[in-house]
């Protein structure tokens, strides 16, 4: 019986401790659970309909001609011992200074690449600034970072090493703004633009973070509150103009949202080229096209400035230019499409040329 109660109690504060391990870790699991739903429905589908599926798409592509856009690979993001092994990690690039960020959730650690795709630095590992979702860099070159903890999200600042300098706090936001916990983020010209996906609602406030206006997607586009935990934003970028663009995936349609709230909408469901099937990260060049990333049909979709479907490249596959899981992407000055991937495929870069 003693030896009994003993093995009880041996097996209950196992579970005691299990118990609490698994509370530590539900902060990582919080950050990266819609992604980690749609990964693992995506990599299930079967090998064979994914094949038929790219082998359409392919010679539909061929049939349609490149359109005025063409695209061409040309390497992995990599340190000195080859290409750096990442599961879809976030990708900003500082067109100011050709640099390339690159955010890990996974081991919370910000990795700087220069113009030839080379890791120049990393920081963040020391789990110092928290958990970093996404970043962005202002125009005397610091960093500004979500910092992602258990109960919000900071906005941190920080020197052009990663060293924190200052947190930058949300002021003046209205009743339907607050809480509000952003997690994209990007600077233009003094301003900030944070967006918080899940509740379908963005924010523009002043560099020291006064809030100057706000858009509440949800009641754009028309969709209830009920509906906002499942109508997510995924992608989210500013063009030439200042305007906002975003993806809905579950909508199946990418967005331009004018400063004045006027939004306009394309896209429609298919697996045809030019068609969505689930849509993620979304980027413009310096001429106005727009480079939206498919989850499904593993390919970056090109359309000119009025929607008209141009080209697409990728393709689901292990052969270089083939692309895994696409996600997030963003272009620098030279023309290079940065795209980010599933399965530890880390960074691809392509070339973009136009006829």
């Amino acid at each position: 019986m003693h030896t009994f109660l003993l093995r009880l109690k041996g097996a209950m504060s196992i579970k005691f401790f299990n118990k609490s391990k698994l509370k530590v870790s539900n902060m990582k699991t919080n950050i990266k659970n819609r992604q980690s739903r749609n990964k693992a429905l995506i990599l299930s589908i079967p090998k064979f309909l994914i094949a038929g599926l790219t082998f359409s798409i392919f010679l539909l592509t061929a049939a349609m001609g490149a359109g005025n856009v063409n695209v061409s690979f040309l390497y992995n993001l990599s340190d000195f011992s080859g290409p750096v092994l990442l599961d879809w990690p976030n990708v900003y690039v500082d067109k100011q200074r050709d640099e390339i960020y690159v955010a890990d959730t996974e081991t919370r650690t910000i990795r700087v690449f220069n113009e030839n795709g080379m890791e120049v630095h990393h920081f963040g590992d020391d789990g110092s600034l928290g958990t970093i979702i996404d970043m962005t860099v202002d125009s005397n070159g610091n960093i500004i970072a979500l910092s992602k903890t258990v109960i919000k999200t900071e906005i941190i600042l920080c020197n052009f090493r990663g060293e924190q300098i200052s947190q930058i706090a949300l002021k003046n936001l209205p009743p339907d703004f607050s809480p509000f916990h952003p997690d994209r983020i990007i600077y233009r010209e003094g301003r900030l633009y944070l967006a918080a996906t899940e509740l379908l609602k963005i924010v523009v406030a002043d560099r020291n973070g006064l809030f100057e206006h706000g858009y509440d997607v949800a009641a754009i586009l028309g969709v209830s509150d009920t509906k906002r935990g499942e109508t997510d934003i995924s992608g989210f970028t500013l063009d030439r103009e200042g305007n906002m663009l975003f993806t809905i995936p579950v909508l199946f349609s990418a967005y331009r949202l004018l400063p004045d709230s006027r939004i306009e909408v394309f896209g429609k469901s298919g697996s045809a080229p030019g068609q969505f099937g689930i849509v993620a990260g979304i980027a413009t060049d310096e001429k106005g096209y727009i480079y939206i990333s498919d989850r499904l049909k593993s390919v970056v979709m090109v359309f000119d400035n009025a929607f008209e479907f141009q080209s697409e490249f990728g393709y689901r596959g292990y052969r270089p230019g083939n692309i895994i899981v696409p996600n997030d992407i963003d272009i620098d000055n030279a023309g290079r499409v940065y795209v980010t991937q599933a399965g530890e495929r880390g960074v691809s870069v392509f070339k973009i040329s136009y006829n």
